[in-house]
């Protein structure tokens, strides 16, 4: 689905996949208020459904990264020149008929240089604030009992999208900052899953993608968490130091050791 893009000043789009059924039903019946109100709904900006000939300008890459999961984030900057962020797995309040909540995607495309800088910028912020930027998507995604589908609150999204926008394109992770460069795509993986599987599905090499899984990024939008992330990754690197120390404490005395009992059998 097309939700709508940046140079749109409509309020919202919307989803009706009703709506031919209450024309048919609204000329069937003659009724005019119903005719009028088949019109009325017929008339609001729409959620475009993306086929094959109608492909709403997404990019040829994005194919691959919305068919193939595995992944929590990506930022990919293509061959084709466009920028392309995509965030998985966002559940909203929607439900399927069995009242299972059913999580969903947004992708974000641009095309011109100082645009696609920008959404360098926001994919660094998305990634520290995956649980904020998750539940803001959702909500701009609900229900519309008067319109009978679904509402996209495109004109709220617009005003949103440039507030999350990072003041560099730096990912703060437990062992440090990560770049997203300027040729470079940028993904984070769920926990448990090979790297070099995931590349593979999405057709990407090793020298155009850093790879990051999603449990090392801090959650900038969870203070505590984030703060005993970093604790617990420091007392974990000092262990490993202790351990490295006396690994050659140990090493060097029986080096000692050694050189001890031949001076002294030489004698």
């Amino acid at each position: 689905m097309c939700l709508g893009n940046s140079t749109m000043n409509q309020e919202a789009t919307f989803f009706l996949p009703l709506l031919s059924i209450l024309r048919k039903r609204a000329e069937a019946s003659g009724n005019k208020e119903e005719l009028e109100d088949v019109a009325r709904k017929e008339a609001l900006p729409k959620i475009l459904h993306v086929t094959q000939n109608n492909t709403c300008d997404m990019p040829k890459t994005a194919s691959r990264l919305i068919s193939h999961g595995g992944y929590k984030l990506i930022f990919l900057h293509d061959s084709e020149g466009k920028g392309i962020l995509v965030l998985r797995d966002i559940v909203g309040d929607n439900k399927d008929e069995s009242g299972r909540a059913v999580p969903f995607l947004i992708m974000i495309t641009s095309d011109t240089y100082d645009e696609i800088e920008k959404l360098r910028h926001i994919a660094a912020y998305w990634s520290n604030h995956i649980e904020e930027v998750s539940q803001k998507v959702a909500s701009f995604i609900t229900y519309d009992r008067d319109a009978n589908g679904i509402r996209f609150a495109l004109h709220d999204f617009n005003e949103w999208l440039p507030l999350t926008e990072a003041d560099s394109s730096k990912v703060e992770t437990i062992k440090g900052n990560v770049q997203i460069g300027d040729t470079n795509s940028f993904l984070l993986i769920s926990a448990g899953l090979s790297s070099s599987a995931i590349k593979g599905e999405l057709g990407l090499s090793e020298s155009t993608i850093k790879i990051i899984p999603v449990e090392k990024i801090l959650p900038l939008d969870n203070p505590t968490k984030a703060k005993s992330m970093l604790v617990k990754a420091r007392a974990e690197a000092a262990l490993r130091r202790k351990r490295k120390i006396v690994y050659y404490a140990i090493g060097g005395a029986i080096a000692i050791g050694i050189i001890v009992y031949v001076i002294s059998t030489k004698h």
